[in-house]
């Protein structure tokens, strides 16, 4: 809800927004899993990152939980939209070049949430919702242009990769690309 954007998965996306977030959905319910991508930043400096806990994946950004990475303000950080009292969790990017393209990663398993950015051994941040129950997953920015490459996306149950060929951006958001080439989320 709020993004627009044309295209489809093997043609790729554009997407053009200069509202608040900008998601592309990857249209899977996820309850335990494994996310990862590669993410450059192209212009701007507020948040890109990753979003899970999805309830609507035709209004994904009415309610998300997501874990950032805030380039301006050196930090990172874990939410959920609508209840940031329950799900507030901040972690330092000391030591990463945001203008460097960064590895990010979210492990999801039951209400335990770990965001890696670059090192893959320790957490950048860690939290914890009693009440997540699942949801959709994606990737997503704010006021910043992202090119997001080798998104990975592993289902804990299944213990198998799943196809990112039918992601799709959210209402209001804009970006280009596809699941092979990767995307970038263009919201300045």
């Amino acid at each position: 809800e709020g993004s627009s954007g044309t295209g489809n998965a093997s043609e790729g996306w554009t997407l053009d927004n200069i509202n608040d977030n900008n998601m592309l959905v990857i249209p899977y319910y996820m309850k335990s899993f494994t996310l990862e991508a590669d993410a450059q930043v192209l212009d701007g400096d507020w948040a890109l990152g990753l979003a899970f806990g999805i309830p609507d994946k035709d209004r994904p950004t009415a309610d998300f939980m997501a874990a950032h990475v805030n380039p301006g303000r050196g930090n990172t950080w874990m939410f959920r939209k609508t209840d940031q009292a329950g799900l507030n969790y901040g972690g330092s990017l000391a030591g990463i070049d945001v203008t460097q393209k960064m590895h990010l990663k979210l492990v999801v398993r039951g209400t335990t949430f770990r965001f890696y950015v670059n090192d893959m051994e320790t957490p950048n941040v860690e939290g914890s919702y009693a009440g997540y129950a699942g949801g959709y997953v994606g990737l997503m920015c704010a006021l910043t242009k992202v090119q997001f490459t080798n998104v990975a996306l592993k289902d804990s149950q299944a213990d198998m990769g799943l196809s990112l060929d039918e992601a799709f951006l959210s209402e209001g958001s804009s970006g280009t690309g596809n699941a092979s080439e990767g995307w970038t989320l263009d919201n300045i």
